[in-house]
């Protein structure tokens, strides 16, 4: 296809071509309109040529330009020009996935999984929109930047422009070979599951560094797809946990029916490994061989999340009668680190912090003992050192070579330029060059003890088990205390099958050096293989022992991985009946206990394997979480600690023991998180953690900080968007929360807390359509937290739909019955609908099941107050206040009753208790006021309803209590002034009307009289109060037909008339 650079295609100028590929090339264009950078993907032309695929073209540009998504890359426009069709999208900055694994070569589990996830969300998202990618490889995969965090799936819908019945249209294949799923590759329809097992391939990738099958043709290729078996990933990568194995086959299945069913699936599945890597235990973990210089870098795991560069070198497993690879774990790369030059600063053996970079232990002109070396004078050799040493620290060891090459060309008998060629190669997997390298350089100083010992690694990388002794015996016997050759030694010993040689070195690794964690793990390891031995000479069975075992293991993992963990605990106690001497399977055991909260059964298990392993710290961190759960602090933390002293450089125990410290102990939780970050800096899961830890403790400030340095690190973690969500939410900053929530829940559509913390903050600011909205979908996704019901329900109550917030506190009560919360809000619920027996039913069932609420016994002393029960009423509203003494509402409807009863100095005293609690409230005052009344004290009455009015000059309520109390103090002008005011804040209530009219009345206006007592009537529909208190207003006023007319009405609507009116219709009538 021509190179279009230069040209312009509509609103783009093609200014560098960045790539060709078999369907289009890729071009940097420039768009002047909008002054920015964008790509464009040219068809190549013969695609062109079929009118079917112009339509397809036009169809699929559309469909993808509609995905928008974070991990999705922009299609902006489509169009074409001269026979050329083009997509425009955003430009992308950051190199491919294939150019990251060919850097890295084997990425890190918890990098790889965080990966994945990511496009899984992509995917997941384009699957729910209709869209299949057909070509997922990591060529299409793109990262934001070269910081690595972020990464973007590409060429959305160009595999499906090629799609036909079979593999080829113009011998373009659909798909990529290397990563096409069985069904693609025999040409059937394919579904989203086809895109589930592409990106298994590339997990597979990442993990490893290679595809899983690799072949001379395409087609040999695509026929090892559908009919050869999955190469086991740890057969490339034998530290990789079994958990992500068990994955990257789930994913692989060649039957498409077994394989994960959507890719948000696959995300689940992803997320369940991930929380579990933190605490994955090795079952039977195989020595660790370790470097001159890493001797303080002793963990065996790589925390979940971690950035660390991964081991570029994994030594072979020792092949034993009792080797399978459920029960032991790979080793720890040959850990080396970075050159310095003949005339830089030294790096020492052992100085500095250990680094998780792999590259070669290198020594400068003074670590050469005993024999003088002249150092090249001319600036150009020195120059060539500085040039060696940079790129060795840069990771370029390929350069580094060729500068130490350079150097020996003119300086032949520089043994430090030999050594550090030989270790730049080492780091190269050119394990020949680095021994030749290495001999030359003891050629030519024989007393170099790194020299000696950086040979046994290689020589161990090479499996010359023999030969690799020989080195470390030669490192060890010019520096006896060199600790990690001594180790590496034993190591050897070990793959040899001579444990006894093994524990002997081991143990005088420990003398030199007791913190020495790995050590003291392999002498256990050791120990018990030296056991195992004794046992498959007594016996011919172990081989089909270990293999039940293996297949009993099978089973419990994928048992919990269903979340059946009783099943798991089952397996396991099989497999323990197999092999009671196998620490790994109790722990594994304690652990499927704790996940079914029986932890009295789960320490029982991690104690048996510390018994059986003393110095393994992962027993002692599991028991140490089981005891904290147990409410056994000061076991946990002793346990806590012991796991620290073993492996003082795993962040997980500190920050394990920071969790269990938190509230008792805050320095020293802090200062735990603190460390945990100081061993790893850039894990976005850890500064979230400490973000929820200072987010409990109210430290609101510093857990703003944490969440929003996790989401600076990794732009996707939803947890510590929620983090920030929530703290906003307890800040009362509802416009930085509601953003933070959104954004949470756009990163996990399926977390069930972010929808709630969203309708929570949404009820917080009366939006009660929008909080039912989010806690619904909270619901949809999570139906069994029953705060979500009652959140939901609350929302439901504001809107005054009392019936839907029932059916919530029915759904909550069916998942805590007899939760006296539930029942109280309930009850609360049943009395606003007026139906008082329910509601009494719930607070007495709340009462009954332990509430200590005073607000239950106040509730229910209403509704036996609207049920006339006033004594029951009134020993409720005592035990109310009795439980809280500034219970206001309490001393307020209780003062009522009071004046009901007829208690009116009691009632002064409950509403002046009211009135000293809450001075502001109007209608304490004017409550206080008819109390007085009632006792005769009208200044003091007319006082507190002048104060009422003071306090709400617009409160209706106040103003007509003053016009009645003026009526009855026969101020009639003056009661007509409020109750005009009380009529004109609130016209519905035909009291107000009643009272104006009795005003009138006595003033003689009887016109207006009749007018209010009109009013009144109409909107108190014929009530019998009505009737009764516009017959008593007639008889105090002498006008007695009137009178007799309104009791007779009165009469007409009740069979239970008021005595006092039967005596005066009596009366009236005789």
């Amino acid at each position: 296809m021509a190179d279009f650079t230069g040209r312009t295609f509509g609103k783009y100028q093609l200014i560098e071509r960045l790539g060709r590929g078999g369907m289009a090339d890729v071009y940097k264009a420039y768009q002047p309109g909008l002054d920015r950078f964008v790509a464009v993907k040219t068809m190549h032309g013969h695609l062109s040529e079929s009118d079917d695929f112009i339509e397809r073209f036009k169809r699929e540009a559309q469909s993808v330009a509609t995905l928008r998504h974070s991990h999705i890359v922009q299609v902006i426009d489509f169009d074409y020009e001269d026979d050329v069709y083009y997509m425009v999208m955003e430009h992308i900055k950051g190199p491919t996935l294939k150019a990251y694994i060919m850097q890295r070569g084997v990425i890190q589990p918890a990098e790889a999984l965080r990966l994945t996830a990511q496009v899984t969300e992509a995917l997941s998202y384009a699957h729910e929109n209709g869209m299949i990618h057909r070509d997922i490889k990591p060529a299409n995969l793109m990262f934001t930047d070269e910081s690595y965090r972020h990464i973007l799936l590409t060429d959305f819908g160009i595999a499906k422009l090629l799609d036909v019945s079979g593999l080829t249209m113009s011998g373009v294949s659909v798909g990529t070979p290397a990563y096409m799923s069985p069904e693609a590759g025999r040409g059937e329809i394919v579904d989203e599951r086809a895109d589930v097992y592409s990106l298994g391939v590339v997990l597979y990738e990442m993990l490893t560094g290679k595809v899983p099958f690799d072949a001379d043709t395409p087609f040999a290729i695509i026929m090892k797809h559908i009919n050869t078996p999955l190469p086991s990933p740890r057969e490339f990568n034998k530290s990789l946990p079994e958990s992500v194995e068990k994955l990257v086959f789930k994913a692989l299945m060649k039957n498409v029916d077994q394989r994960f069913q959507s890719a948000a699936e696959m995300r689940s599945a992803i997320q369940r490994v991930q929380s579990t890597l933190s605490r994955e235990v090795p079952t039977k973990p195989m020595p660790t061989a370790v470097s001159a210089t890493a001797r303080d870098e002793r963990t065996m795991t790589v925390p979940p999340a971690s950035s660390a560069k991964p081991p570029a070198v994994t030594a072979p497993s020792r092949k034993t009668s009792s080797s399978n690879n459920i029960l032991f774990a790979g080793i720890a790369a040959v850990s080396i680190i970075a050159v310095v030059a003949v005339i830089a600063v030294l790096v020492l053996a052992g100085g500095g912090e250990a680094t998780n970079d792999v590259l070669p232990t290198l020594a400068a002109q003074s670590d050469i003992t005993n024999t003088p070396l002249e150092v090249a004078a001319a600036s150009d050799v020195d120059a060539l050192f500085d040039a060696g040493q940079n790129a060795a620290l840069a990771g370029n060891h390929q350069a580094a070579v060729d500068a130490f090459t350079a150097v020996l060309e003119q300086d032949a008998d520089n043994a430090a330029a030999y050594y550090n060629r030989g270790n730049s190669r080492f780091a190269l997997n050119d394990f020949d060059g680095a021994l030749d390298d290495y001999d030359r350089a003891l050629d030519l100083n024989p007393e170099f003890t790194d020299a000696y010992f950086n040979r046994g690694n290689v020589l161990f990388e090479l499996d010359d088990l023999e030969a690799a002794i020989e080195a470390y015996d030669e490192a060890t016997s010019r520096e006896p205390e060199h600790a990690d050759a001594i180790f590496n030694r034993g190591n050897a010993h070990f793959q040899l099958g001579d444990f006894e040689a093994a524990i002997a070195d081991y143990n005088r690794v420990l003398e030199i050096d007791p913190n020495y964690a790995n050590a003291q793990r392999n002498l256990a390891n050791a120990e018990r293989e030296l056991g195992v031995e004794v046992a498959n000479a007594e016996t011919d069975d172990n081989a089909d022992v270990f293999a039940n075992v293996e297949a009993i293991l099978a089973r419990a993992s994928e048992h919990e991985e269903v979340g059946d963990y009783e099943a798991a605990i089952a397996d396991y106690s099989e497999a323990i009946a197999l092999l009671p001497n196998e620490a790994g399977l109790y722990n594994q055991r304690g652990w499927a206990y704790s996940a079914v909260d029986n932890m009295r059964a789960a320490r029982d298990d991690f104690s048996q394997a510390i018994e059986l392993e003393p110095n393994n710290p992962d027993h002692f961190a599991g028991r140490a979480f089981v005891l904290s759960m147990l409410d056994e602090s000061d076991a946990a933390l002793a346990d806590f600690d012991r796991a620290v002293e073993l492996d003082p450089d795993n962040p997980d125990h500190y920050e394990g023991r920071a969790w269990h410290l938190l509230g008792d102990d805050n320095d020293r939780s802090f200062a735990d998180f603190d460390r945990a970050l100081e061993l790893d800096p850039d894990n976005a899961y850890r500064y979230e953690a400490r973000g929820w830890a200072n987010l409990s403790q109210e430290n609101f400030d510093a857990a703003l900080d944490d969440f929003t340095r996790a989401t600076q690190i990794d732009p996707n973690n939803s947890g510590a968007f929620l983090g920030q969500a929530d703290t906003y939410t307890m800040l009362g900053d509802f416009d930085a929360a509601l953003p933070a929530y959104e954004r949470a829940i756009s990163l996990s559509p399926d977390d069930a807390e972010a929808y709630a913390g969203l309708g929570g903050a949404l009820l917080a600011i009366g939006d009660y359509e929008g909080a039912i909205e989010s806690l619904s979908a909270a619901i949809d996704i999570d139906d069994s937290n029953d705060d979500y019901y009652l959140r939901r329900a609350e929302a439901f109550m504001n809107l005054s739909d009392a019936p839907a917030a029932i059916a919530d506190y029915d759904a909550a009560l069916e998942l805590t019955p007899d939760d006296p919360e539930i029942l109280h809000a309930r009850g609360w619920a049943n009395f606003t609908l007026g139906d008082y027996g329910a509601s009494i039913d719930d607070y007495s069932r709340a009462i009954d099941a332990g509430s200590d609420d005073p607000r239950t016994y106040w509730g229910r002393g209403l509704s036996y107050k609207h049920i006339g029960e006033l004594d029951l009423a009134l020993n409720d509203f005592n035990e109310a206040i009795a439980m809280d003494a500034g219970f206001i509402d309490a001393y307020f409807d209780r003062g009522f009753l009071y004046k009901e009863i007829g208690d009116a100095q009691n009632a002064v005293t409950d509403f002046t208790h009211a009135i000293d609690l809450n001075p502001g409230n109007p209608y304490h005052y004017f409550n206080r006021g008819w109390a007085w009344m009632d006792l005769d004290d009208v200044d003091r009455a007319f006082d507190d309803f002048n104060q009422a009015i003071e306090l709400d000059p617009n409160l209706p309520d106040a103003h007509f209590a003053r016009g009645r109390a003026f009526n009855m103090l026969g101020r009639y002008e003056d009661a007509l002034d409020d109750l005009d005011d009380a009529i004109d804040l609130d016209s519905s209530r035909w009291y107000f009307y009643l009272e104006r009219g009795r005003s009138y009345l006595a003033l003689d206006n009887i016109d207006a009289a009749q007018n209010d007592f009109a009013q009144a009537n109409q909107l108190a529909e014929d009530t019998l109060e009505f009737f009764a208190k516009l017959g008593d207003i007639y008889f105090e006023n002498d006008l007695f037909d009137e009178a007799l007319d309104a009791y007779h009405d009165y009469l007409d609507l009740t069979d239970d008339p008021a005595p006092y009116i039967v005596e005066r219709v009596e009366m009236l009538e005789s």
